[in-house]
């Protein structure tokens, strides 16, 4: 979903004089991305993501290239280059690495786009669309972003300054180069970055999208998304922190040539799997994934939380988790299991009342495992080598306790 303009030239030439114009084909559902510019502008975000134009009022809407663009808000009288909307709600933010804070851009008539600057934008569709209506149908849009383009001569850094020190915290980083690259190949470069796993948001999952945990080196997930090792053109992600003094190093020696919508390979991992998906009743036929979390046995692992475990982040909507010595994780190495251990499981923001658990067993041996409902004090065998679906219904009064 990638158009980019004087394509040729970026085939033949090692760099390319002047600026270039890179499209970003976003398709229809209103919901967030995690989206960075891979060209340098010297004109606004309004000039590229809005078309140029902005809703000074909420009975007004500019589209001036239909199919083009999208709308932001921030205000509701159209202040500072936003799109007018009665609540003034901002829909662009920027994540404060160091201090772990999503803070509201404050104008888009004047702030550019960078390479590598991270964003968290809602786009509910192009400018075609009425922004004041939430049940407007969302269409497909292009974002347009016109600069220069990172020299390939020089790596892209993302300095110490700019990072969170501290042992665990997430950072936000935007894709710098207009390609595909490893974020294997990237985090071998880094300094005190976790190379066992990042973080995306997919769009596609839950209503509103939800975050994804992608499992290095092997690019695995447990929730059925596309996300993988390889961080498309225009991909914003998390990382963690390992320690003082990070620096995240970008190298052309990154790019590779993946198709955009490749999929997801099994893992390569010799290790038992268990995934737990869990889904929620939209009606009598139909149900959708909300989240999932994975665990990893192998005696190589540990049961204490260290670097090769994930850490959850919230979403908001349904969340499930792995709880170890107070932490939540969205993948856990473990151990191969033993008669009488527990893995406490966590879940909230329900927004249903029929919900399923859907997990992935793999082929223990010697053990049998047991779904355990501290609630309604019942267990269920599951079987070893199964795909297992256990339906419950949430009972608002309470939350339901699982091991």
């Amino acid at each position: 979903h990638l158009s980019i303009r004087r394509q040729r030239q970026m085939c033949i030439r090692d760099s390319i004089n002047g600026e270039a114009t890179i499209e970003r084909i976003i398709p229809p559902k209103r919901a967030y991305r995690f989206i960075s510019s891979s060209v340098n502008t010297t004109t606004s975000i309004k000039e590229n993501w809005q078309e140029g134009v902005n809703n000074g009022d909420t009975s007004t809407n500019f589209n001036p290239n239909p199919g083009y663009g999208t709308h932001i808000t921030g205000s509701p009288s159209g202040a500072n280059g936003f799109d007018a909307t009665v609540s003034g709600a901002s829909s662009l933010f920027t994540f404060d690495n160091v201090n772990s804070n999503w803070n509201a851009v404050s104008n888009s008539n004047s702030n550019t786009l960078s390479a590598g600057t991270a964003y968290r934008l809602m786009i509910r569709g192009s400018r075609g669309i009425d922004v004041t209506d939430n049940s407007t149908s969302p269409d497909t849009t292009r974002l347009r972003m016109k600069g220069t383009i990172t020299s390939p001569a020089i790596n892209f850094v993302v300095p110490t300054a700019q990072l969170n020190p501290t042992n665990d915290n997430f950072n936000f980083i935007g894709n710098p180069y207009q390609a595909t690259i490893d974020i294997n190949n990237v985090l071998a470069s880094s300094t005190n970055i976790n190379t066992n796993q990042y973080y995306i948001w997919d769009p596609n999952k839950n209503s509103r999208g939800a975050y994804v945990t992608v499992d290095l080196p092997s690019g695995t997930n447990s929730d059925g998304s596309e996300a993988n090792q390889y961080v498309q053109p225009n991909q914003a992600f998390f990382l963690r922190t390992t320690g003082n003094n990070p620096e995240v190093v970008f190298s052309q020696a990154d790019k590779v040539n993946q198709n955009l919508t490749e999929v997801f390979k099994p893992s390569s991992q010799n290790d038992l799997q268990l995934t737990v998906q869990l889904f929620a009743q939209s009606n009598s036929t139909q149900s959708y994934l909300t989240d999932s979390f994975m665990v990893f046995y192998n005696n190589q692992f540990t049961n204490n939380v260290t670097d090769e475990d994930a850490g959850k982040l919230g979403n908001l909507d349904e969340n499930i988790a792995i709880i170890n010595n107070n932490q939540y994780l969205s993948i856990e190495k473990r151990a191969l299991p033993i008669v009488g251990e527990s893995i406490q499981f966590f879940n909230n923001n329900y927004r249903s009342g029929q919900y399923q658990f859907k997990i992935v067993v793999p082929n223990f041996e010697d053990v049998t495992p047991y779904l355990v409902d501290n609630y309604l004090q019942q267990e269920e065998e599951l079987n070893n080598g199964s795909n297992m679906a256990v339906s419950y219904t949430h009972l608002r009064a309470h939350e339901t306790g699982r091991n």
